[in-house]
């Protein structure tokens, strides 16, 4: 905390925080073994309540289809600033800037004005829009909080609600007569959304890293890059003893692989790599307009299995059909959202009331049209034949 400063009378203090980055050597690093023929699914950045939800639904379709066994969360599934938005509802510049609130949101400010009670109840529903990967693919969810600074994380989201609660509970004791202490909020992450002890979801710490049969590498990413693959390699360089790295963050949808040569005695012997990064399922026009596309950041998730002890698989990006209506294709098996998502805000706005008035002024002032008289049609004259008639002969 800064030292506290005066103005006109007034004291505050100013927060000065460094910027988190992931270093899953100090979070930890998971590790999970898994028989080949295991399918799973890798999803990221979705930002409930600010989630894409047209495109949600086609992510629901295939996991009800393909069944993936295991399906893993890297980071950003939920929006911080829905729980600022439930505390402080009277923010005129954020009312001015950001027209979209999440249905979501608006019922939570009409059940209660109880800022505990608010972030309970949202965090349930946070709770409730996770276990859903796992109603819908019937199988076991790994899911990692983000904790870097350089996009909305879930770390920030427990920051700023414990700080809240201590606040609160500050002025309660200091004003007994104003002010009652809300109910208790939780301090772990998973008890917190209604998750602990949930036998088919598991919530990992906070920026940690998943391994899969210590060659296969899950992680939050925590660096961008300009281009496709870049940010992806450079995470690759930087855990050389893993075969294959699945990355977040970054925001574009991409697959690599390549074939290294290890030695050739007695035979050649080659070790296969791969690269893939998840794309995002948030929704831009949803209040996060800040996050827009100039990162070449695309919608998309990461699908494979275990082949040979190692995860093999391919990024999936929504593609947009000649409907407008974008869907997920794995092998010709198409899964499409319900409904079509335009992906901006469009408002349409009436006419100038000049230009009408403009308008019908010309239609007045036009002069009525002559009716056409109808004549008979005159004949053309007889053309002269240009051909002599011979004159008979004496």
């Amino acid at each position: 905390m800064g030292r506290p400063l005066r103005n006109g009378g007034n004291s505050f203090q100013v927060a000065i925080r460094p910027l988190v980055k992931t270093c899953p050597k100090e979070t930890g690093i998971n590790r999970l073994s898994l028989p080949d023929g295991t399918k799973i699914l890798i999803l990221a950045h979705a930002y409930f309540p600010s989630h894409d939800r047209e495109l949600h639904s086609a992510v629901l379709k295939l996991m009800k289809a393909e069944r993936p066994e295991v399906t893993i969360l890297l980071g950003g599934m939920i929006h911080e600033e829905a729980f600022k938005a439930v505390v402080d509802d009277k923010d005129v510049v954020t009312k001015l800037t950001k027209a979209h609130v999440p249905p979501e949101i608006t019922a939570i400010m009409k059940a209660s004005a109880v800022t505990e009670k608010r972030f309970l109840n949202l965090a349930a529903l946070c709770g409730k829009f996770i276990n859903e990967y796992a109603t819908a693919s019937g199988g076991h969810v790994y899911y990692i909080p983000s904790v870097t600074g350089m996009l909305p994380n879930e770390v920030d989201i427990m920051r700023f609600v414990l700080e809240q609660k201590e606040r609160l509970d500050e002025w309660a004791d200091k004003h007994p007569d104003e002010a009652k202490k809300g109910p208790d909020v939780p301090k772990e992450f998973n008890e917190f959304l209604g998750l602990k002890g949930n036998p088919n979801i598991t919530v990992l710490p906070f920026g940690s890293a998943l391994v899969v049969n210590n060659n296969s590498l899950f992680v939050i990413g925590d660096f961008r890059r300009r281009n496709p693959l870049t940010a992806g390699k450079t995470e690759q360089a930087n855990n050389i003893d893993m075969d294959v790295v699945v990355r977040s963050f970054d925001g574009k949808v991409s697959s690599a692989w390549e074939t290294l040569p290890l030695h050739t005695l007695p035979e050649a012997t080659r070790r296969f790599k791969a690269v893939h990064e998840v794309g995002n399922l948030f929704d831009l026009s949803k209040g996060l307009g800040y996050l827009r596309d100039y990162d070449l950041r695309a919608k998309g998730v990461v699908y494979g299995q275990i082949q040979g002890g190692r995860f093999n698989g391919f990024a999936i990006p929504a593609l947009e059909g000649a409907d407008g209506r974008r869907a997920f294709s794995i092998f010709n098996r198409i899964y499409d959202e319900d409904e079509l998502n335009p992906g901006m805000r469009n408002i349409e706005l009436p006419t100038p009331a000049s230009v009408l008035k403009k308008d019908s002024a010309k239609a007045e002032s036009k002069p009525a049209s002559k009716p056409v008289r109808k004549t008979a049609a005159k004949k053309a004259p007889a053309k002269k034949s240009s051909r002599r008639t011979p004159k008979s002969g004496k």
